[in-house]
C-alpha cells in the first residue's frame, strides 16, 4: 500500500511540474515561440535537406527546424517542447536509476535549466533535440552489459552521433567515459576511455579537415553555440554539466558509505524541501532567462503580421519602458487606424527614429524595418529591406511573402515565382503560394486582391534614386509620383513635426485640400498656430479653418507658459498634465529634435 500511494504521489508531481511547464510556453513565451518559426523556414526539398549536412549536428539541426514549423499555433508549440520536456525526463530518470540514485527533485533540476534555455531569442528547439539525442545514446550505453558489445556501440554509435547531432557527441562520450571510469570494474577500461577521448579529439578535426568548410571551434561546438556570458548561458552550462556531475558526486558518495544507492523516499520533510527548491528555480528562471519587455516586442510584432493594428496600440501603452522598434510600430499602427495625425503625441516619440529604422547591415533592421516601406505602397524599397533581410537571416516566410508580393507588384512574375516555388515547399505556406502563382497564371485574379491592387497603384511612374536619411526616406518623390498617397503625406508631415521644422510643414500643408480632408487634423492645427504666431502670417489652406476648441486650448497654454517662462522645469511640470499630449509640449521641452 505504501509503494502505491508513493507511485501515486510520484505521478501526480509530474504530472503538476509538467503541466507548469506547459503553461510556462503556452502563456509566458508564446510570441517567442511563434517568432521562431517565422525566423526560419522547412522546405520539403532534397536540396534544402542536403544543405544540413555541410555542418555536424545534420539530425537535430534537421529535427529541430522541421518541429519548429509547427510553432506557427501556440498550443501545438507548447504541447511538442513539453512533449520533448517528458521524454528527457524519463530518460534522465532511467540514467540516475541505473546509477543507484533515485530522488525526483533532481531528474526535475536539467528540464527546469532547459526551459531557461529555451527562453532565450538565442537558442532554439535544435539545442533540445541534440540534448535528449546525446542522452538516447548514453541511455542506450549504459543498457548494455558485455564490455566489448558496449563499447564497439560507444565507438561507433559516438561516430554516427557526432555527424547526427554535432557538439552534443561530446556529453554522450563524457557520459560513456564517467560510467567506465567509475561504475564499471573491468581491467582495461582506461584503454576504453582513451579511446573515447581520442574519439573525440580526431574525429571533429578530421571532419574540419576533410568534410566541412567551417572554424576550428565550430567542428567541435556547433551546434551547442554558448556565445557571449549572460544569465541564459549559465543555465546552459548547468543544463549540460548536470548529469556528469551527479554521476561523479553519486560515485563518491556511495564509496564514502555504506548504502548501495540514494534513494529520497517521500516524506514531510523532502517534500517541503523540494517545493521550495523548485520553487526559487522557478523565480531565477522568470527572473534571469524570461524577459517580459522582448515577449511583449514580440506580441506586438505578432499583430503587426496579423494587421491587427487597434490591438497593436492596446499593447503599445502597456509596454515597458522605450523601445525604437515598438515606437515605430505604435505610430504605423496610428497611421493605419486613421488616428496618426491627430493623436501622434499620445504616445511618446523620439523625433523620425519613430517612423522608420535606420538603415544597417544587419539582421535587425531589414528584418522589421522594410514594414513601413510596403505600409507607404514603397514596393522597391520594400522589396530591398525584405531582400537584405534574408541574406542576413535566411529564407522565412515572412521575407519571401513580402518578396514575392512586392515582384508582383511591379509585374515581375518569375521573380515572384521564384519565391513562390520556394513557400510551395513548405506545409504551412503552400496554398498561399499556390493562390499567387494562380494570379501569375491568370492576371485577372489580381483584379479580386485588393493588397495587392493598392501597391501597384502606388507603383512609382518616375524613377527616383533611394536615398534612406534620418530626415527624410522619400516622401516628397512618393508624393510627386501620387499625390494622393495619404500615408506618405501624413508621414512627411509628422516627420517634419518631429524635426520641428515648422517652416517646411508650411509648405506643404496645402496638399490637404488635394487628399481630400475635410478639415484640418488636431495636431496640424496646433502646428499652424504655433508657426502663424512666430512668423505673423496666415498658412491655413482656403476652405479650411483652425477650430476654435484648438484656439482656446492655444491661448490657455500661452498663458500659463508666461507665467513660468523663466522657469522652463516647472513650466513643463505645470503644462504637462493639460497639454502632454500636444505638439506644443513636445516642441518646447522634447529635446528630440
Amino acid at each position: 500500500m505504501k509503494e502505491i500511494r508513493s507511485s501515486n504521489l510520484t505521478t501526480g508531481v509530474v504530472s503538476i511540474f509538467f503541466l507548469l511547464i506547459f503553461g510556462y510556453f503556452r502563456f509566458f513565451i508564446p510570441y517567442h515561440l511563434i517568432n521562431l518559426e517565422q525566423n526560419q523556414l522547412f522546405l520539403f526539398s532534397k536540396d534544402y535537406i542536403l544543405a544540413f549536412f555541410d555542418k555536424p549536428g545534420a539530425f537535430a539541426n534537421i529535427a529541430g527546424t522541421f518541429i519548429t514549423q509547427f510553432f506557427i499555433d501556440p498550443w501545438l508549440a507548447a504541447s511538442i517542447l513539453t512533449l520533448l520536456a517528458l521524454g528527457s525526463f524519463f530518460l534522465i530518470r532511467y540514467i540516475l536509476k541505473v546509477h543507484r540514485f533515485k530522488g525526483i527533485l533532481f531528474q526535475f533540476l536539467p528540464i527546469i535549466f532547459m526551459v531557461a534555455v529555451q527562453s532565450s531569442f538565442n537558442y532554439t528547439i535544435n539545442f533540445q533535440i541534440g540534448w535528449i539525442l546525446s542522452l538516447a545514446f548514453f541511455a542506450g550505453y549504459i543498457s548494455i552489459r558485455q564490455i566489448t558489445l558496449r563499447v564497439t556501440y560507444g565507438i561507433a554509435v559516438g561516430i554516427l552521433s557526432y555527424y547526427a547531432i554535432g557538439g552534443y557527441f561530446i556529453i554522450a562520450i563524457l557520459l560513456a567515459s564517467i560510467h567506465e571510469l567509475f561504475y564499471r570494474e573491468e581491467q582495461k577500461k582506461l584503454y576504453f576511455i582513451l579511446a573515447y577521448l581520442m574519439l573525440v579529439i580526431l574525429i571533429p578535426l578530421l571532419s574540419w579537415k576533410f568534410i566541412y568548410y567551417i572554424n576550428i571551434k565550430d567542428a567541435w561546438l556547433f551546434p551547442v553555440s554558448i556565445g557571449t556570458l549572460s544569465h541564459v548561458n549559465f543555465f546552459l552550462y548547468l543544463h549540460l554539466l548536470f548529469l556528469p556531475l551527479t554521476l561523479i558526486v553519486v560515485y563518491f558518495f556511495l564509496r564514502r558509505t555504506s548504502v548501495k544507492a540514494i534513494e529520497f523516499n517521500w516524506n514531510l520533510k523532502y517534500g517541503l524541501i523540494s517545493l521550495v527548491i523548485l520553487a526559487l528555480l522557478g523565480i531565477s528562471v522568470i527572473k534571469f532567462a524570461y524577459d517580459p519587455k522582448n515577449e511583449a516586442f514580440l506580441e506586438i510584432d505578432y499583430h503587426i503580421q496579423k494587421s491587427q493594428w487597434e490591438k497593436v496600440l492596446q499593447l503599445s501603452e502597456k509596454y515597458p519602458g522605450t523601445n525604437q522598434v515598438v515606437m515605430y510600430y505604435t505610430n504605423l499602427a496610428l497611421y493605419k487606424t486613421g488616428r496618426f495625425a491627430n493623436e501622434l503625441f499620445n504616445y511618446k516619440q523620439s523625433g523620425t527614429s519613430g517612423l522608420w529604422l535606420e538603415w544597417k547591415r544587419n539582421e535587425t533592421a531589414p528584418f522589421y524595418g522594410g514594414e513601413v516601406f510596403y505600409q507607404l505602397s514603397y514596393t522597391s524599397e520594400a522589396f530591398r529591406w525584405a531582400f537584405e533581410a534574408m541574406e542576413a537571416k535566411g529564407p522565412s516566410p515572412r521575407l519571401l511573402k513580402r518578396l514575392a508580393l512586392t515582384s508582383i507588384a511591379h509585374y515581375k512574375y518569375n521573380l515572384a515565382n521564384k519565391y513562390l516555388t520556394i513557400l510551395d515547399q513548405s506545409l504551412y505556406y503552400n496554398n498561399w503560394a499556390k493562390h499567387y502563382k494562380n494570379c501569375i497564371d491568370d492576371t485577372t485574379l489580381i483584379q479580386q486582391d485588393n493588397e495587392l491592387l493598392e501597391k501597384r497603384y502606388y507603383v512609382a511612374k518616375n524613377d527616383f534614386i533611394s536615398d534612406i536619411s534620418p530626415n527624410d526616406i522619400g516622401f516628397i518623390k512618393l508624393l510627386e509620383n501620387h499625390p494622393d498617397n495619404r500615408m506618405a503625406f501624413e508621414y512627411l508631415m509628422a516627420s517634419y513635426l518631429l524635426n520641428k521644422n515648422l517652416k517646411g510643414f508650411a509648405a506643404n500643408i496645402y496638399r490637404l485640400k488635394e487628399l481630400g480632408y475635410s478639415q484640418i487634423p488636431k495636431h496640424f492645427e496646433e502646428a499652424l498656430l504655433l508657426y502663424m504666431g512666430i512668423t505673423r502670417q496666415n498658412y491655413v489652406p482656403e476652405g479650411y479653418a483652425i477650430s476654435s476648441d484648438t484656439q482656446l486650448r492655444f491661448r490657455d497654454y500661452a498663458e500659463t507658459f508666461a507665467q513660468y517662462r523663466n522657469s522652463p522645469e516647472l513650466a513643463a511640470k505645470w503644462l504637462f498634465p493639460q497639454f502632454g499630449r500636444t505638439f506644443w509640449f513636445y516642441m518646447q521641452f522634447s529635446n528630440s529634435n
